[in-house]
């Protein structure tokens, strides 16, 4: 097997993070009447908010339509709330946790951050593999940050350059 090649590595990547989104959402998410896509709009508004619905876009890749209902959806169960915001453009909205939502968030980190030691631990990875791997998803998303407006134009034409 080689790891090392791009597409077969991008390709084990993708299969890997769809099978943990699967198990996260199955045993964390579902549980609590949530999505991951959810649990990803909670964990911006924790860390970045008070955010407008385009910065959680940004930073989630989802479609505007996802977006958007996940949005209703967790203000219909007051997880968040919607401020207009004081400019003159009435359409900047920000969206932030309520206590609720926060606590929330919080039951739920301690819950999948127990669940990280111990399936980290069964593995037995070593600080050393740990840390590369920690470099390779950096790298990753580092890229997706500075290249998401033209990701698409950026990969075919990598793809073509072989």
């Amino acid at each position: 097997m080689l790891i090392l090649d791009e597409e077969h590595l991008l390709r084990q990547l993708g299969m890997t993070a769809a099978r943990i989104q699967s198990y996260v959402n199955r045993y964390f998410f579902e549980p609590v009447g949530l999505t991951v896509s959810c649990g990803m709009i909670l964990h911006l508004l924790e860390h970045l908010g008070p955010i407008t619905s385009s910065e959680i876009l940004k930073h989630t890749g989802g479609t505007k339509s996802n977006i958007s209902q996940r949005l209703r959806f967790l203000e219909r169960l007051n997880y968040i709330t919607r401020e207009e915001n004081n400019s003159e453009d009435k359409r900047l909205v920000t969206i932030q946790l309520t206590e609720k939502g926060h606590e929330l968030y919080q039951s739920l980190q301690n819950t999948l951050l127990a669940s990280a030691k111990k399936f980290e631990a069964e593995l037995q990875i070593t600080d050393e593999e740990k840390a590369v791997c920690q470099r390779v998803i950096s790298k990753i998303n580092n890229f997706i940050d500075a290249n998401h407006e033209n990701i698409c134009q950026r990969l075919c034409h990598l793809k073509e350059s072989k």
